[in-house]
């Protein structure tokens, strides 16, 4: 079995060289006039095309791919297999995400001591003073 990939790997070793020497030749090198006779530089050209679409299609098609599983994936884990508490976690891997979240933390730990002080402040009834008739330098004349 080995013999026989080593014949194949030298018979095309052998085909690459003869393009190679044609593509050489004083024919091949005359210019475009000459390419009736020359063949290889334009199956040359052809094939270097061929090559860079198909690597640009299989780029496109595993961008594309990525691109639109990739969100649904992250979507159907964080929905469906992670209680809050991992949520959070998840979330809190992102810096940005993170002071965000610890930000709103402490807003609604601010605005749970607003309440509280609030209501006590309702609750206890201070008497409040008389208020004090304010009279001006002329208070008692006008």
């Amino acid at each position: 079995m080995d013999a026989r990939y080593a014949s194949m790997y030298t018979d095309r070793l052998s085909i690459l060289k003869l393009r190679i020497m044609a593509l050489k030749s004083k024919r091949c090198r005359a210019g475009p006039q000459s390419e009736v006779f020359c063949p290889e530089a334009f199956l040359n050209v052809v094939a270097d095309k061929l090559a860079y679409t198909s690597a640009m299609f299989i780029n496109i098609e595993l961008l594309d791919q990525f691109f639109y599983q990739f969100p649904r994936e992250i979507d159907s884990r964080l929905l469906y297999d992670l209680d809050r508490k991992e949520i959070i976690e998840f979330a809190r891997e992102n810096p940005v995400v993170r002071r965000h979240l610890d930000l709103q933390e402490r807003k609604d730990k601010l605005e749970e001591v607003m309440k509280q002080l609030n209501s006590l402040s309702t609750l206890r009834a201070d008497p409040q003073p008389a208020p004090r008739r304010h009279r001006g330098l002329f208070g008692s004349v006008f």
